[in-house]
């Protein structure tokens, strides 16, 4: 008997929660572009304001936000800002996968950002170490400094290439190495 109560009150909670999802999705196509770039900018300062530690479910709001905006005006000088805080509701929500590929779709859509090497450094720094993919980090690090050369990424590019491939022992070794000269 318990165990069927235990089911039947998980059941509920999963219904609540996504039909919560589904408002708050319907409730957002009938906002005006000002009002969701409002919500956005709002549910950023509300992450951002969470003593470091992402909120999940203010993320989830804001990718959702982000994502809606994104869709109903593309036209919207506002809509790379916007995107830009999908990244971060992704990293929010440890979605490294989901940051990289709205990255990826700054860096095709906005070829002549002012943040386009911002883009690329945080993709490489993703790609680096959330999900210890170092081939693809380099080529993105290596793409900056070939490409960049005279960009504030371009020299961390270039150390963090320079030192990708060390363990943390023999990156121990070469810092106090460095700081000994």
């Amino acid at each position: 008997m318990k165990l069927n109560n235990l089911v039947f009150l998980g059941f509920l909670v999963l219904l609540f929660s996504c039909s919560q999802s589904e408002q708050r999705s319907k409730e957002l196509t009938e906002l005006t572009e000002t009002e969701l770039k409002d919500s956005v900018y709002k549910l950023e300062s509300n992450l951002l304001n969470q003593n470091l530690k992402a909120d999940i479910e203010i993320a989830k709001q804001l990718q959702e936000a982000t994502n809606q905006y994104a869709e109903r005006f593309p036209e919207s000088p506002n809509r790379e800002d916007i995107l830009y805080k999908s990244v971060l509701a992704a990293r929010g929500m440890e979605k490294p996968y989901f940051a990289i590929q709205t990255l990826s779709k700054l860096i095709i859509e906005y070829p002549q950002s002012k943040h386009l090497v911002d883009y690329l450094y945080e993709k490489a720094s993703i790609f680096d170490f959330q999900l210890n993919a170092k081939e693809e980090a380099k080529k993105i690090y290596g793409q900056i400094v070939k490409d960049y050369p005279d960009n504030q990424w371009a020299d961390d590019s270039k150390a963090r290439l320079e030192t990708i491939d060390l363990s943390d022992d023999e990156l121990i070794k070469k810092f106090e190495q460095q700081n000994a000269q």
